[in-house]
């Protein structure tokens, strides 16, 4: 499912105004839910377009989908929803650290992400945020601590926002966390973006030659775009059985990917790190795992952590 909205979700919506007794349980806004084209690969970016028009007010979207890959133009999205006067708030939960991003070029509204994935945070690490300066004080934040108050030493009882980007800071941050991410980008800074991407689509090109070439007999497919421009640096294989396989690869094989529902394994690569000897070794033992039919003694039910 794809789409756009007014307010962030897990899948891109978009939400327009709407008056009171509309099916919106008198919040006065509709979310509209954009689904995908080709079995949830794709989203449906015709539908996408078509539901942007003069009454959205806020466009969201993963700038990498999280199950299949797919990875968005952000510079033809973000001007589509500009054109109608509509904001656009990009998830970079997925992409950051592993494809180039230029959010003040694309003109971009508002963005936010994790630095526990391509940018080797590891658990816990903190999050980020991106407010274009132009409407920076335009907007507040819902969450009040006296990092983000304009003179937090006055311990004021009446909360007044501080100019520019610290009016969205909360409470005290979590420094060691912070400290960690700086040797964790350092590594980042020093390979550079555009080698980072490079690598990155050698990667999934690899992976998705042995997904067609090893696994495809299996009854494996692709679940993510073939075209690498729009994929980023993970590829989903789809399979019937594909949560029991899952379980199969972290249990027996030392392979730890995810499962994402109704049949992803979704296995991500860092270019920073993995190497296509790793790539290769990985595929392999799916392909062990398949041919041995290690999955057959584990059950449908699904633990809580897929």
């Amino acid at each position: 499912m794809q789409g756009i909205s007014h307010f962030l979700s897990p899948s891109p919506s978009l939400r327009h105004p709407s008056p009171s007794g509309r099916g919106d349980g008198g919040k006065g806004y509709e979310i509209i839910r954009i689904g995908a084209c080709d079995d949830d690969i794709t989203p449906d970016i015709a539908a996408l377009e078509a539901a942007i028009d003069e009454n959205t007010t806020l466009v969201t979207l993963s700038h990498v989908v999280f199950k299949s890959g797919y990875l968005y133009d952000m510079r033809r999205i973000t001007e589509l929803a500009h054109a109608k006067s509509a904001l656009v708030l990009w998830d970079l939960s997925h992409s950051v650290g592993s494809v180039p991003i230029h959010l003040d070029e694309c003109g971009v509204d508002l963005a936010i992400g994790c630095t526990y994935k391509y940018l080797n945070g590891g658990p816990g690490a903190p999050a980020f945020l991106y407010v274009n300066k132009k409407i920076q004080e335009k907007l507040s934040s819902p969450i009040w601590g006296w990092w983000g108050q304009k003179n937090p030493f006055d311990f004021d009882l009446d909360y007044t926002p501080a100019s520019g980007a610290q009016r969205f800071l909360a409470g005290t941050q979590p420094m060691i966390s912070l400290l960690t991410m700086e040797a964790a980008l350092e590594p980042t800074l020093q390979a550079g973006m555009e080698a980072i991407r490079k690598k990155s689509i050698l990667m999934t090109e690899f992976a998705s030659f042995l997904t067609e070439s090893w696994l495809v007999p299996f009854g494996f497919s692709l679940g993510s775009p073939v075209d690498s421009a729009k994929r980023g640096s993970h590829i989903s294989i789809r399979h019937a059985d594909g949560y029991r396989i899952n379980r199969a690869l972290i249990e027996e094989m030392n392979v730890i990917p995810d499962f994402r529902a109704p049949d992803n394994i979704r296995l991500g690569f860092a270019p920073l790190y993995i190497s296509f000897a790793e790539i290769w070794e990985g595929f392999d033992r799916i392909r062990r795992v398949m041919e041995e039919k290690r999955y057959g003694k584990y059950p449908q039910q699904k633990l809580t952590v897929t």
